[in-house]
Parts: structure tokens; sequence; C-alpha cells
């Protein structure tokens, strides 16, 4: 059982490691681009949870129908309606909030979402990787998406731990 898992952590940090690769500096001046164009963060982070769960959900539905997006523009289509059925699910009144409490979880989700798990799951979709999806789909959909979901966290904390540590040398 132990070597099963050993087998699941070692896949997904595979996939995770190469979309970290063609993912190059930090990401501190998009983050800034976005955070600076956005009117409500509060309603941003509201939608890009909306949008995490829905990816979530359709990745698991991946593997339980063994449907996978046949390339990269099969992919593309996919994420953009899931984005457009986050985006309405997840309206957000208008009230007034507190923009600065809403600053960090922002850039945590900015990052999770819209980098390493559309980046992720893109390379993993993209035509090319038949082997392994071959591989995933020996497992519960359920087991890979909790796997995945901790290793897009530890890999998302790592890549702003390192942006905050470059802001501090360059203050």
């Amino acid at each position: 059982m132990e070597e099963r898992i050993e087998n699941l952590q070692r896949i997904i940090k595979n996939i995770l490691a190469s979309t970290d690769d063609q993912i190059q500096g930090d990401l501190r001046d998009s983050l800034r681009l976005r955070m600076s164009v956005s009117e409500n963060l509060h309603g941003e982070v509201r939608y890009l949870k909306c949008l995490r769960a829905l990816v979530e959900e359709k990745f698991q539905e991946f593997f339980k129908k063994k449907n996978f997006p046949k390339d990269y523009n099969d992919f593309v289509g996919i994420w953009s309606s899931l984005s457009e059925e986050a985006k309405s699910l997840c309206n957000d009144p208008k009230y007034d909030y507190d923009e600065e409490k809403y600053k960090y979880e922002f850039i945590y989700f900015e990052v999770y979402c819209n980098v390493y798990l559309r980046y992720s799951l893109g390379l993993l979709f993209n035509g090319n990787n038949k082997d392994t999806i071959d591989d995933l789909s020996q497992y519960n959909s359920l087991e890979i998406i909790q796997m995945y979901r901790y290793y897009l966290h530890q890999i998302t904390l790592k890549k702003l731990e390192k942006s905050l540590k470059s802001d501090k040398v360059n203050s």
C-alpha cells in the first residue's frame, strides 16, 4: 500500500516539477498588475476559490469517466468554460470590504489557480502524456485530487516564500 502511495506522489511531483521548470522567475510583477486592475479583491478571491472547486471537480470527472481532454486546445476550452462558470456562480455582492484583508489570500489563490493549477493541468493534458495519464488512471480520483491539492499547496507556498525573500533583499 505504501509503495502505491509513493508512486502516486512521484507522478504528481514530476508533473508539478515540470510545471515549475516552465515558470521562470518570480511572479511579483504579474501579481502587482493583477491586483492593480482588480476592482474587488474579495470578489476575485471568491472567484478563484470557486474556480479551484470547479477545476478539481472536473479533474476528478476526467479520471472517473476516463474521458480526458484530447489535446492542449481541448484543455484550454474546458478551462475557459470553467472560468466563465466560476465567474457566473461567484458573483460578489457590492459590499464594502477591507481590500487589505484579502490581499494575501488573493495572491495565494492567484498563484495556486492561475499559475500552478492551470499550467500543470495544461502540461498534463497537452496530448503528449498518455503514459502519465494511464499511470494516474490506476488510482482513485479522490486519491489523485487530494495528493494533487497537497503538492499544489506546497509548491505555491515555496514560490511565494521565494518571492517574499527576494522582496526583502530588494527593499
